[in-house]
């Protein structure tokens, strides 16, 4: 022990190279045997012990505990002092995937993508961590909405066995299955979901969660609003089981966004702010923006077009930072509204087609953001521009083979434009499709109390019951 850290420096610069190096050494053993837990202090003394290999592997177990931990900066820079002493095969490739999981979380797309496929190459495919790293590949492929690289870690995962390690096999396909939905693969994500073991006959916590939220995103995908919302709250409880804080956070916003989709809107507003708060704490700028969509999303339905401008903007600007193309678009479609309803019409139209180009290959989307810009459009009265967006929204509804869950809303925007056309014949067959689908879904809700919502809470649900009514009042009238 030294008196002073100047008096400590000196002796140490007086010991030779040879001599410093071997006092590493012998400090790195010493505390080995004396169970030092601190990784990071043991891959020091072996980095400057001259024993780099050694070195990488305590910086490995110094990263793995770091993300434990929810040190996302720890992860990324133990690992990358890990790679730095010349880590190699499968040591080098867990260092990778744990960056490229850092990175995830941190909303760091591109550098996500760029960690995890180098740690899938330098791995055998005999290994989990390959498993690991195509997940943390797929899910950066999917934001940055790149669907070619996405559709090859998909088929690469369906040619896989599982039997290195079942659980990396049955998380890697759910992950790259709910990630296939966010861009418009829909039959690789079918695929890739359907082929998932039940859920219950895994060990582990996390995969079981991993499993319910792939299978809610398919629910979502096939029109089943109320079954997606009790996977998404089963697969919370999954991680909140296994003391998972990331995870458990995300969930927050995915239920969040179910209830909304439901019509609860208030029942929202808690798992949304509680995952922004902690998402903030944590440093997950990929939550934060989900989050802060889906709370501009619920103050627009309230009409607090302030606070929705707000929130909007906050979502743009770190979707945009993090090159997460599907949010940026859905962000992008929410401000259209906002600004419709505050009378901004040219920055709507702006908003709108930018969520449209954002959104073209996502079929579960394109028709919401065409209907945001074809309402831009409307109250402008621009009906040129209005009509053909309208019914091009409407025609794309089945198109994509996945459910638009906004359906009514498109279907509205259709009705409006018709009526402005004077075509109300044709607006009257559209409001009773409208009618009938918001009512077959609703036969598949479960739950009473969330089917009531989805009928009467969801304004759009409500204003299509109001129209029906009216045109029975008017083919009454018309008969007596």
């Amino acid at each position: 022990v030294f008196q002073s850290p100047q008096l400590r420096d000196a002796a140490y610069g007086m010991l030779t190279d040879h001599d410093r190096a071997l006092g590493h050494r012998l400090a790195a053993a010493w505390l080995e045997r004396a169970g030092e837990t601190d990784a990071t202090v043991l891959g020091e003394h072996h980095e400057r012990g001259n024993a780099p290999a050694r070195a990488a592997l305590w910086y490995l177990d110094a990263a793995r505990n770091a993300l434990a931990a929810n040190e996302l900066g720890g992860v990324l820079a133990r690992a990358e002092r890990g790679v730095a002493c010349g880590a190699t095969g499968p040591a080098l490739g867990s260092l990778l995937r744990l960056q490229a999981e850092a990175h995830r979380w941190r909303g760091e797309n591109a550098y996500a993508v760029r960690c995890g496929t180098e740690a899938a190459r330098v791995v055998s495919r005999d290994d989990a961590e390959w498993l690991l790293a195509l997940r943390e590949t797929a899910i950066g492929c999917a934001r940055l909405g790149d669907r070619d690289a996405l559709a090859a870690l998909c088929e690469a995962l369906r040619g896989e066995s599982g039997k290195v390690s079942r659980a990396a096999h049955v998380s890697a396909r759910a992950a790259a299955g709910t990630a296939a939905f966010d861009v418009g693969l829909i039959y690789l994500g079918r695929a890739l979901v359907n082929s998932l073991d039940d859920a219950q006959s895994l060990e582990s916590a996390d995969v079981r969660g991993d499993v319910l939220r792939a299978r809610a995103a398919l629910t979502l995908v096939e029109g089943a609003p109320g079954a997606h919302l009790a996977l998404l709250e089963e697969a919370a409880l999954r991680f909140e089981e296994s003391g998972n804080l990331r995870e458990m956070c995300e969930l927050r916003v995915a239920v969040g966004r179910g209830r909304q989709i439901l019509g609860m809107h208030q029942r929202s507003l808690g798992p949304l702010r509680e995952a922004r708060a902690a998402a903030s704490r944590l440093g997950l700028h990929h939550v934060s923006a989900v989050a802060e969509l889906y709370l501009a999303a619920a103050a627009l339905t309230e009409g607090m077009l302030d606070a929705a401008h707000v929130a909007c903007d906050r979502a743009i600007e770190s979707c945009a930072a993090q090159g997460a193309r599907r949010l940026l678009g859905r962000a992008r479609g929410v401000r259209c509204r906002v600004l419709t309803a505050r009378g901004d019409h040219a920055g709507a139209v702006l908003d709108g087609e930018q969520a449209a180009h954002l959104l073209a290959g996502v079929p579960s989307d394109l028709p919401w953001a065409l209907g945001c810009l074809a309402e831009a459009y409307l109250m402008e009265r621009n009906l040129d521009a209005a009509f053909p967006t309208a019914a091009l929204a409407v025609s794309l509804l089945d198109a994509g083979g996945a459910a638009c869950v906004e359906e009514a809303f498109v279907l509205l925007t259709h009705v409006d434009a018709l009526s402005l056309a004077g075509r109300d014949d044709d607006a009257r067959d559209v409001v009773a499709y409208a009618h009938a689908r918001m009512t077959g879904r609703a036969e598949r809700i479960a739950n009473l109390a969330w089917r009531d919502a989805w009928l009467n809470a969801v304004r759009e649900h409500a204003r299509v019951t109001t129209l029906k009514a009216q045109l029975r009042s008017a083919v009454e009238s018309t008969l007596f």
